[in-house]
Formats: structure tokens, C-alpha cells, sequence
């Protein structure tokens, strides 16, 4: 039994120090916390605010969604005619 203490005495030093660095850890993720905090409630505050004016201008947030959805089909209907042109151009080209 007295071969053993050796090792145990190691496997404990081994835990004080895994304890150790646990504790620091946890020290960085406290002031981590505490300096995100502040930030985390301005956001919070932010999105109220942005909430707020969506519910007062619900007619134009619909309105600018569907001037979104109008504006992505135009640019599809652009990118084909583009495709289009640059084909001909080639014909063009080749046809000289």
C-alpha cells in the first residue's frame, strides 16, 4: 500500500492543478459575461426600438417586402436578357 500513496499523491496534484485551471477558466468567462452583458441589453433595446417602428409602419414594411420580391424578378428577367444578348453577340461574331 505505500507503493500506491506516490501515485496517488500525483493523481491528486494532477486534480488541483485540472481544479486550478477550471477556476481560471470560469474567471474568463465571468468578466467575458460581464463585458458582453451591457451589449446583449443595447441589442435588446435596438430590436424593441426596430420592432416598434415595423408595427407603426406596417404598410410600408409590406410594401418594401414586395418591392424586394419585384426587384428579384427584374434582375432575373435582366440576367436572361444578358444571356441572350451575349449569344448573339457570338453569332454575330462567329457569322463574320
Amino acid at each position: 500500500e505505500l507503493k500506491k500513496i506516490p501515485t496517488l499523491r500525483s493523481m491528486n496534484n494532477k486534480l488541483r492543478e485540472d481544479a486550478n485551471n477550471l477556476e481560471r477558466n470560469v474567471d474568463q468567462l465571468s468578466d467575458a459575461i460581464d463585458i458582453l452583458e451591457p451589449e446583449a441589453d443595447r441589442a435588446a433595446e435596438v430590436e424593441g426600438n426596430l420592432r416598434k417602428i415595423a408595427d407603426k409602419q406596417h404598410v410600408n414594411v409590406d410594401k418594401l417586402v414586395d418591392l424586394v420580391k419585384e426587384n428579384e424578378h427584374i434582375l432575373v428577367d435582366m440576367r436572361h436578357n444578358l444571356r441572350k444578348r451575349i449569344v448573339q453577340d457570338i453569332t454575330a461574331i462567329v457569322m463574320k
